[in-house]
């Protein structure tokens, strides 16, 4: 209920053909396309009658942003660990066991490399079969 001369909470035409959201109280910043918009592309649908929508969060972005924060880590703590001079080198020299540890190095991060793409395919493959499950 509404007090006398208090207007309703509902969409409202605007100046600039839109249609703009009034809570009750004040004026919000949503806006929705107005009937002049609406009668070029078709028929004209009736406005929303209730506040609009909220959007949905998009923890699939946050879980790939989180994925590819880890993945960068891995590489970079990996490759910091390879700083000092190789210890325990049995026969070899000094050179050629720094030398053998810096490939065996290289190869780790080619590894995690590989598996991070791997992990971003699949991602993307199960993010697209989600995506068109959800349009039927």
């Amino acid at each position: 209920m509404t007090e006398q001369g208090q207007t309703p909470a509902g969409w409202f035409p605007q100046p600039d053909g839109r249609q703009r959201y009034w809570d009750g109280s004040a004026w919000t910043e949503h806006y929705a396309a107005g009937q002049a918009a609406q009668s070029q592309a078709g028929p004209a649908a009736p406005a929303a009658s209730g506040p609009p929508a909220r959007k949905k969060p998009r923890i699939f972005l946050w879980v790939f942003l989180v994925v590819q924060v880890l993945f960068i880590i891995w590489i970079v703590v990996g490759v910091s660990g390879n700083s000092s001079d190789a210890i325990d080198c049995g026969t070899l020299s000094q050179q050629a066991c720094n030398d053998v540890r810096d490939v065996g190095t290289g190869i780790g991060v080619f590894i995690i490399v590989v598996v991070w793409i791997i992990v971003d395919f699949l991602m993307g493959l199960v993010y697209g079969i989600y995506r068109l499950a959800k349009r039927t």
